[in-house]
């Protein structure tokens, strides 16, 4: 198959020009990658994208695509002390703590286990057990449990809903829950509870690019389209271009996750037109 010519139009695009007798592959794709290495395409029949020796791809579209982002599993967590009225824990991440006892005794504090930053949320359930009674919870956090610093606190009175509080974007190995104030009936026994403790990676993307590869599945060879940052759900485009592959030694189209931020975003190739070039 031959490209004989490329054409420049008014607008300055260019365009692969073949001869009758070449074929023209629409809908090469690649399967997907979700995490750091590469993936070789394959032409829209399923065999590899690979030139034939002596012979170069030429390709007049190509397509990028992430797909929604898949969430890291979550931190691991584990009760570093307890004291005072929290009792009741399932999972070490639910807690009921006693309206009788207010004050910095009566406090719980989670060990992520390493110093990271992430968005962290906290859900605080409602009050129960006695009409008008209200219960204050101070978050903290800290690197090292030794200082901290305040996030604020959440006030729930008796019946309320769960208050879904999130923190932002922050940098911490300890988190310290402490039940500051309690209002209401005296004498009435109420509770409140720590639902849960979620923590997300504040941003999240993927750097990808394209190359020629010399060896199927791997990042080596020329680059062809080089970083390019992306999110989830997400597309780029390139067809005013014609691509070709490197020197005419038998290479692959094959796209590269350089490197990722926060959860993993799969990302593939798609609509890939190419010709092969004698």
């Amino acid at each position: 198959m031959t490209i004989s010519s490329k054409l420049v139009d008014i607008n300055g695009l260019e365009f692969a020009v073949s001869e009758d007798t070449d074929t023209v592959d629409v809908g090469g794709f690649s399967d997907a990658i979700q995490t750091v290495g590469a993936e070789t395409a394959k032409f829209s029949g399923g065999s590899t994208m690979q030139a034939n020796s002596g012979k170069r791809i030429g390709m007049t579209q190509l397509k990028i695509n992430t797909a929604a982002e898949i969430p890291l599993q979550p931190r691991d967590v584990f009760i570093e002390s307890l004291s005072g009225n929290w009792t009741g824990f399932v999972g070490q991440e639910t807690a009921g703590s006693s309206s009788t006892s207010p004050g910095p005794s009566n406090s719980v504090v989670f060990d992520f286990e390493s110093i990271d930053t992430q968005t962290l949320q906290s859900t605080t359930n409602g009050v129960f057990g006695g009409a008008g009674n209200g219960i204050t919870l101070l978050y903290e956090i800290s690197d090292d449990d030794i200082s901290y610093v305040s996030l604020g606190s959440v006030t729930n009175t008796d019946g309320a809903a769960p208050t879904v509080t999130n923190y932002g974007s922050r940098t911490w190995r300890y988190v310290r829950v402490t039940h500051t104030a309690t209002s209401g009936v005296p004498g009435n026994t109420a509770t409140t509870g720590l639902l849960e403790i979620v923590t997300q990676p504040p941003v999240n993307n993927v750097t990808v690019k394209v190359r020629s590869s010399v060896t199927v599945d791997t990042a080596d060879g020329t680059v062809l389209i080089s970083d390019q940052l992306m999110t989830e759900n997400s597309q780029l485009v390139f067809d005013t271009d014609l691509i070709l592959t490197g020197e005419p030694t038998g290479e692959f189209v094959t796209v590269e996750i350089v490197s990722q931020t926060g959860n993993q975003i799969p990302v593939t190739l798609s609509e890939i037109t190419s010709i092969k070039e004698v």
